[in-house]
């Protein structure tokens, strides 16, 4: 699976937001100066190396090298890559904690609750990193070989981005709608339609019982608003309200009453 596709988002024209929008599963945020960091005994450099795992483990992934367009402002198209991406892997240096970019994307990150991996290349001061990083457990790949895929680093990454992964896939498609939402003013063509709110509704009263990376109240509002103005405030079936009525009209019809 080619991991060369950016996530897209919708315009601003008023139309439904798709069911299932196009996301990635990964966004890779990581220094410049890293790309030269190369493996012991290897020419392949490490952030290669993890782009390459990832990519041959079937995950969609975004990054600035392959992914940014020469015309884009960089810091637009991070801010909706992340919003479009499941996970936010971070590889950590030194250079990392003095990248713009990296930071921003990271803030940005949490505060669209996304789960975050930070990944060790190499050895940074605690007290230098960010106060979040500190309290997030770190894969240490400092010391990693190939194949990767082999190592036990690389299939503890591989693991942990599997955990829970149709959890954050869901958080991932409805934050997307939301926003799209809410960019054309919460004109109601972007609501979800009839056929996804319940789907979407499961999810949200699951994760409304989570301790970490619960939905966000523009999630919570979005679909809200999709029910009322859908009217399917509760799942359709003859035991609401309306379908009693509805048979207690036939019956009367049919013995004439």
């Amino acid at each position: 699976m080619s991991s060369h596709h950016a996530p897209s988002q919708a315009g601003l024209e008023l139309s439904h937001a798709p069911i299932d929008p196009p996301t990635a599963q990964v966004f890779l945020a990581y220094a410049d100066e890293d790309r030269q960091l190369s493996l012991a005994a290897s020419e392949l450099s490490a952030v290669e190396a993890i782009r390459q795992l990832l990519v041959d483990a079937g995950l969609r992934l975004w990054d600035r090298d392959s992914n940014l367009g020469p015309q884009e402002d960089p810091e637009t198209a991070i801010s909706r890559a992340t919003e479009a991406s499941d996970n936010y892997v971070i590889l950590l240096s030194s250079h990392t904690l003095q990248n713009a970019l990296c930071l921003q994307g990271l803030l940005f990150a949490l505060s669209m609750n996304k789960r975050i991996l930070p990944v060790l290349l190499d050895t940074v001061e605690v007290d230098h990193l960010p106060d979040p990083l500190r309290a997030i457990t770190w894969l240490d790949l400092r010391q990693i070989s190939l194949p990767l895929a082999s190592s036990s680093g690389g299939r503890q990454l591989l693991r942990a981005l599997s955990e829970d992964a149709a959890y954050h896939h869901t958080h991932t498609q409805l934050l997307v709608q939301a926003l799209h939402w809410e960019r054309q003013h919460r004109h109601p063509s972007g609501l979800l339609p009839r056929a996804a709110i319940h789907r979407y509704r499961r999810w949200l009263e699951a994760a409304q019982a989570r301790q970490r990376y619960r939905p966000l109240h523009l999630q919570e509002l979005f679909i809200q608003e999709s029910l009322r103005q859908t009217g399917a405030d509760s799942e359709p079936g003859p035991s609401s309200e309306k379908g009693l009525i509805q048979i207690a009209n036939w019956l009367r019809q049919w013995l004439h009453v």
